[in-house]
């Protein structure tokens, strides 16, 4: 069969969303060749193509539709041209004005939990195309119980309809040797130092202000010996938080890195003395189980979806609470046996993880749809 799927997701630079996209399609290239892959997007992709049976489809459009219009305008012609006899719409949408069998993947609902945290852009668009995308989709996957669970209850959606398939670990995330990561994180951005590390967009949601305030309550002796390191590209209504990391840039106990290439993220995690992630809202929270493969101790929101991702395998934080998060920063900086226990219990946590059982998933449905 010849199967769609809507790559834009993969066009620099990839967010998590990019990252679930291309540990699936990695596992789907390894599970099979019996299918056809036709990946379409409206501009150029990070993702090479796997085999011979694998194809990119690119069409640009006129200026200014190359973004959440794009898949409504030109994704039933391209399905037609294509001949495609099933559709992946692996973020949030598919395209309304067709009839080819579709799969949609939710991966979060910000547009209903956390609306103003969103471009109003997106927001609007989310507002009229997202209701009818599930409708329209033969089956939907959740990236966690939780996102399928507040999605049967806020959007009225039949459980029967949902599937849940949990993100896997890319193969580069794992524990590395201490003394190599220390030269390489040296080599690439200037750290000769112990650090505490965040990876995120800088975006609202992501409640990075409360860490940089947080952090900046720690002894100064203990900010400049164990730096926080911000790794994420500068997203949007990102003023708040660039204004409270400037004194702290500095006086160099805060580093923005902005966006850290594959090849150097697995080292930056490797490197770390612990992951400090205080988001308010997630979908999954990929770069919790990023840090735990890499066997690096995690202090975290504490909220549903990061219960269940992480389990008891690291600290929970009220995302909200300043005192509380410093409190938990300073321990995990202090107690190193603790830090021991939560690397093992990390690390079999993100064993549970994988894309090779997430491409299963995704590729049995799709066969299914196209039956």
């Amino acid at each position: 069969m010849r199967i769609g799927v809507d790559a834009r997701a993969l066009i620099w630079p990839r967010t998590g969303i990019g990252k679930f996209l291309e540990g699936c399609l990695a596992g789907m290239a390894e599970r099979t060749t019996a299918h056809e892959f036709i990946l379409l997007t409206s501009r150029p992709i990070t993702f090479a193509p796997p085999g011979p049976n694998w194809r990119v489809r690119r069409f640009r459009g006129p200026k200014g539709t190359n973004g959440l219009p794009w898949l409504q305008l030109y994704g039933p012609w391209l399905l037609r041209r294509e001949r495609i006899d099933v559709f992946w719409g692996p973020h949030f949408l598919v395209p309304l004005l067709t009839s080819v069998p579709a799969l949609v993947t939710v991966h979060d609902l910000v547009y209903r939990f956390f609306p103003q945290t969103m471009e109003r852009y997106n927001y609007l668009a989310f507002r009229t195309q997202f209701a009818p995308s599930l409708q329209r989709a033969r089956h939907i996957t959740t990236v966690s119980r939780t996102t399928a669970d507040d999605l049967q209850q806020t959007m009225g959606v039949a459980p029967s309809k949902v599937t849940v398939v949990y993100p896997g670990v890319a193969k580069p995330f794992y524990p590395r040797d201490p003394e190599e990561a220390a030269r390489r994180v040296a080599a690439a951005f200037g750290l000769r130092s112990r650090y505490l590390l965040a990876v995120s967009t800088l975006e609202p949601r992501k409640n990075l202000p409360t860490l940089l305030r947080a952090f900046a309550a720690l002894p100064e002796a203990l900010r400049r010996t164990c730096p926080l390191v911000v790794a994420g590209y500068r997203g949007w209504k990102s003023t708040e938080t660039l204004a409270a990391a400037a004194a702290l840039e500095r006086n160099g106990s805060v580093r923005l890195l902005g966006y850290v290439s594959d090849a150097d993220l697995p080292w930056l995690y490797a490197g770390a003395t612990a992951l400090v992630f205080p988001s308010r809202y997630e979908g999954f929270g990929l770069p919790v189980v990023e840090a735990m493969a890499c066997g690096i101790p995690a202090v975290i929101s504490d909220i549903p979806v990061l219960r269940e991702v992480a389990g008891d395998a690291a600290v929970f934080v009220p995302p909200m609470d300043d005192r509380a998060w410093t409190d938990a920063i300073l321990a995990m900086i202090e107690d190193a046996p603790r830090r021991a226990a939560l690397r093992e219990a990390g690390l079999r946590r993100a064993g549970r993880f994988s894309y090779a059982s997430s491409a299963r998933q995704i590729l049995g449905i799709l066969e299914g749809l196209a039956r």
